[in-house]
């Protein structure tokens, strides 16, 4: 019944546009959902042409979520849905050492930013709001700071500012985007007093899960991926965690729940017991099982923490409104 629906949306979709549009194509990973990508023919003139490092991602619809549950990681909170999303810009990549590191040498410099103990806060919220950790909190940063000035670590001599940052909240990512916007004149999407994110402002902005997965399962699965790209860290979203979200979720490009007391964390991890990292030179035993269910399954597997977390393996990405 699900996917006679799913067709039927589509082939209304496909009817009313007059023949604006034809579909990408159908495929199905090995949980077998699927996906369908408009395209414009002749291309879609909101398409920029030429942009660094933000990948184009088509409109399209798609399942998402996964019924497979594993006990004692999540339950049953990603419940198969249909949902359909605009076109969108999303970054290649993950915000790196360095990209971080200009954002926080401004932020210092206009004295939006303390540095307390290592841990880098918003200014005049006391320990409210951690952005990151520098080198001095935790070994795993790979940010130094020292004599009023951030900077980038090396290891064995090679630059880490290529490598993603890690070590940073919710709250830094976010903080992240609306400095980026500010900096390409480019509306501020979030406040940094409620945290709210204004969807209709045209700046950049955390992905929702939504956005996160389609991009994950729908479109960059139908591409092959550079090496850099097998990604060793997961991405914050915006959105707020609620477990049973997906069986209310609005259908049309869903933005997560209302309030809440974690965010999303979204990633599709899967490693061999023991790896050896080009990006950190040495790597330790990964022993933890969620890492070892199927590709599609952790495309769909919904990690949250709250806002404050920050680990060694959470970094985030832009996407940006077209």
């Amino acid at each position: 019944m699900r996917r006679k629906s799913l067709i039927g949306l589509i082939s209304l979709i496909v009817v009313s546009t007059a023949g604006s549009f034809c579909l990408g194509g159908c495929r199905s990973s090995t949980s077998g959902r699927f996906c369908w990508v408009f395209q414009m023919r002749g291309g879609d003139p909101n398409a920029p042409a030429i942009f660094s490092d933000m990948a184009y991602i088509p409109g399209g619809i798609f399942d998402m979520g996964d019924d497979s549950c594993y006990s004692g990681h999540g339950g049953c909170d990603r419940r198969f849905h249909t949902v359909m999303l605009n076109s969108f810009l999303m970054g290649t990549y993950e915000i790196t050492n360095q990209q971080y590191c200009d954002y926080l040498n401004s932020a210092l410099s206009r004295g939006l930013i303390r540095v307390t103990d290592g841990i880098v806060y918003q200014a005049g919220s006391g320990t409210s709001y951690p952005y990151c950790d520098t080198h001095g909190a935790d070994s795993w940063s790979q940010i130094d700071f020292s004599e009023g000035v951030f900077s980038v670590r090396s290891k064995s001599g090679r630059s880490m500012g290529n490598d993603p940052m890690v070590m940073v909240t919710w709250f830094g990512a976010a903080a992240y985007c609306n400095w980026r916007s500010q900096q390409e004149g480019k509306e501020q999407c979030y406040s940094l007093s409620t945290w709210s994110c204004d969807f209709s402002k045209k700046g950049y902005r955390l992905p929702t899960e939504a956005e996160w997965e389609y991009e994950r399962v729908c479109v960059l699965s139908g591409r092959r991926r550079p090496r850099q790209e097998m990604r060793y860290v997961v991405d914050w979203c915006n959105d707020w965690y609620l477990f049973h979200y997906y069986l209310s979720s609005p259908a049309t490009n869903p933005t997560g729940a209302a309030a809440g007391t974690s965010r999303v964390i979204r990633g599709g991890k899967v490693f061999p017991q023991r790896i050896y990292d080009e990006r950190f030179l040495r790597w330790h035993t990964l022993d933890f099982g969620y890492y070892n269910y199927p590709i599609s399954t952790m495309n769909t597997y919904r990690y949250h923490a709250n806002p404050s977390y920050r680990e060694c393996d959470v970094g985030f990405r832009l996407v940006l409104d077209l």
